[in-house]
């Protein structure tokens, strides 16, 4: 489970997704992966290597939207 107030990401979606699917899969023949964005399932079926915007960025954004 994840707070919405901690930062989240389509590459750890992957990784976590990934670790769970490993899993899963050492026990039954199928795993069914639905929902969310294309972006999320390209990351889970693709990998996805994009480094994370930096704290900067992020605020000054924050600050955009906030104003």
């Amino acid at each position: 489970m994840v707070s919405v107030e901690e930062v989240y990401s389509a590459g750890r979606f992957a990784r976590e997704a990934r670790a769970f699917a490993e899993e899963f899969l050492r026990e039954h023949d199928a795993l069914v992966l639905c929902g969310g964005t294309g972006l999320y399932i390209q990351a889970f079926l693709e990998g996805f290597d994009r480094q994370a915007a930096s704290p900067e960025i992020r605020r000054k954004l924050q600050e955009e939207l906030d104003r």
